[in-house]
C-alpha cells in the first residue's frame, strides 16, 4: 500500500481492511501493532491495551505522500531502526530494508526554523518540570520521555527535571488523586527547593510505573499486563 494525497480517505480505508482492528488484527495488522508497540518505547504495562484507540490513529501517510504543511515538511523517519517481535512471519532486517524513509525539510526543522513547535528541542529547560506520563499512552507515547531526558542531560540540566511513569492505558488517564499529588510535589519542590523523586524512564520499562500508579486502580490489579503482540 502507498498513500497518496488525492485518496488519503480511500486508502487508508483499504489499509484498515487489510489490518483489522484491535484485538481482531489480521497477521498483517499484529505485524503492525508490535512495529507500534516496539517504536513508542518497546513491550511495556498496558502497550496493548492503548492501541484500542490508536492503531489506525497512528497511521499517517501525509508526509510521505508528500503533503506541503510545515509539519509533514519536517518530518523525518532517516534515523529510525524499527523492531519487531519474533514469530510474526516478519524480521527487523527485512522490515527496514524495506520501509520508505523520508528526509526532514530543513527550511522547517532545525534551529533557525519559522516554526517553534518544529525546532529540535535543545532540552534547555528553565525552572522546574515535573511530567507525567502513562505506559500505555499510544498518542503522545512514552518514548518522548527519554528523548526528553537525553536533551535535557545533554544541555547540563537535569536537576530541574523530575519524570513520572504510570501504569495506565491511554492518553492523560491520570487519576485525582496521582495528579494531586504531583501538583503539590510540583510545588513543594518551586516554593522549598524539596526536588521531587521520580522513575528512570531510560533503558527497559517493563516494570514501569510500579512507584507512583495507584495501587488499586480498577484498570490494575498489580500483575503486568500483556507485555508483546504475539500470535493467538
Amino acid at each position: 500500500m502507498q498513500f497518496h494525497l488525492d485518496s488519503m480517505q480511500q486508502d487508508l480505508a483499504k489499509m484498515n481492511e487489510i489490518l483489522g482492528k484491535p484485538p481482531d488484527y489480521t497477521d498483517k495488522g499484529r505485524q503492525l501493532a508490535s512495529v507500534e508497540i516496539q517504536i513508542s518505547g518497546g513491550p511495556r504495562p498496558f502497550a496493548v491495551e492503548g492501541l484500542t484507540s490508536r492503531f489506525s490513529g497512528n497511521i499517517s501517510g501525509a508526509a510521505i505522500a508528500g503533503s506541503p504543511t510545515p509539519s509533514n515538511r519536517a518530518v523525518m523517519t532517516t534515523h529510525i531502526k524499527y523492531a519487531i517481535d519474533e514469530g510474526l512471519g516478519l524480521t527487523a532486517d527485512v522490515l527496514n530494508a524495506r520501509t520508505r524513509r523520508k528526509a526532514e525539510d530543513r527550511a522547517f526543522r532545525s534551529p533557525t526554523g519559522p516554526y517553534d513547535e518544529l525546532v529540535p528541542f535543545d532540552g534547555k529547560i528553565e525552572r522546574p518540570t515535573l511530567t507525567m506520563h502513562g505506559t500505555g499512552d499510544l498518542f503522545v507515547p512514552i518514548f518522548l520521555e527519554q528523548r526528553l531526558k537525553q536533551a535535557v542531560v545533554a544541555s547540563g540540566k537535569q536537576s530541574l527535571l523530575t519524570q513520572r511513569v504510570y501504569r495506565i492505558a491511554g492518553h492523560c488517564g491520570f487519576s485525582q488523586p496521582e495528579m494531586i499529588k504531583s501538583f503539590d510535589d510540583l510545588v513543594a519542590w518551586v516554593h522549598k527547593g524539596m526536588k521531587p523523586d521520580g522513575d528512570e524512564v531510560n533503558g527497559d520499562l517493563s516494570n514501569a510505573g510500579l512507584k507512583f500508579t495507584e495501587p488499586l486502580r480498577a484498570n490494575d490489579p498489580g500483575g503486568l499486563r500483556v507485555l508483546r503482540v504475539q500470535q493467538p
